[in-house]
């Protein structure tokens, strides 16, 4: 068997370039509109599989 010990993802970034609060729906969450463009720019996301628990750590870069 073939366990993945890790996994790199990206968060890409994005610019709003419009954005407007409509109104508040019943599910209290916000009907909004939105003009937004992704730009090059992003997070890098390691995930590790190890035996220590959940360790999350952050390059300031």
């Amino acid at each position: 068997m073939n366990i993945q010990k890790s996994q790199k993802l990206y968060s890409y970034a994005k610019i709003n370039l419009f954005f407007n609060i409509v109104s508040k729906r019943q599910d209290n969450y916000h009907q909004i509109e939105s003009v937004m463009q992704t730009i090059d720019l992003r997070d890098e996301i390691l995930i590790k599989n190890t035996f220590k628990g959940i360790i999350i750590k952050c390059d300031d870069s």
